[in-house]
Order: C-alpha cells, then sequence, then structure tokens
C-alpha cells in the first residue's frame, strides 16, 4: 500500500543508490573553492561577489542536471 508500482513490476531491476549527501559535499567543497579561488584574484568586491554567486549556481546546476539542476537550485535558493 501507498507504492508507485506493484512488486511484480519491479522485479528484475536494482534499486538506485541515494548519493545525495555525497553531491551536498562535493557542491559544498566545489563553491568553497571557487570562493577561495575568486579571494585569490584579489578582484574588487563588486565583481568578486557576483562572480562567486555565479560558480556557486553554476557548480550547483551541473551537479543537478539530471534532477532538473535549474529547480533544484531554485529550491535550494528557497523558491517553490
Amino acid at each position: 500500500m501507498g507504492a508507485l508500482l506493484e512488486e511484480g513490476e519491479l522485479e528484475g531491476f536494482q534499486p538506485v543508490r541515494d548519493r545525495e549527501a555525497l553531491k551536498t559535499v562535493i557542491a559544498a567543497v566545489m563553491v568553497a573553492a571557487a570562493a577561495v579561488g575568486v579571494a585569490v584574484l584579489r578582484l574588487p568586491a563588486e565583481v568578486a561577489a557576483p562572480l562567486t554567486t555565479l560558480t556557486g549556481i553554476t557548480v550547483l546546476v551541473t551537479l543537478y542536471r539530471k534532477a532538473g539542476g535549474a529547480e533544484t537550485v531554485s529550491l535550494l535558493l528557497g523558491g517553490r
């Protein structure tokens, strides 16, 4: 009860591993590395902040592209 598919329809399929935690850690590390990289460039704050944000969004969309990257980023940023 409550299943989307009947048991018989699931035979022969292997469950997919949940790698969401790994993706989240990779995203955090990559965004932090991008922020450090931008800081090393010693750009003015007016350029560094948007560049860091754009880099972070690019990382998230790339990591979550199969799950609908743009939609996932929107949810992570508080969208509906």
